[in-house]
């Protein structure tokens, strides 16, 4: 897992954090001229 301060505010002394989860696999189906084309990459998950 990562978690990155995205933004902070130090007038009111609070920050904005973002984290990725663990990584999963996507699967698409995409046309390519007649046919279709599958690909398949690595993704993060979104907490």
């Amino acid at each position: 897992m990562l978690v990155a301060d995205v933004h902070t505010d130090i007038n009111s002394r609070q920050v904005l954090e973002e984290a990725v989860g663990y990584m999963d696999m996507i699967l698409v189906v995409y046309p390519v001229d007649n046919s279709y084309r599958l690909a398949a990459e690595p993704v993060f998950s979104h907490l």
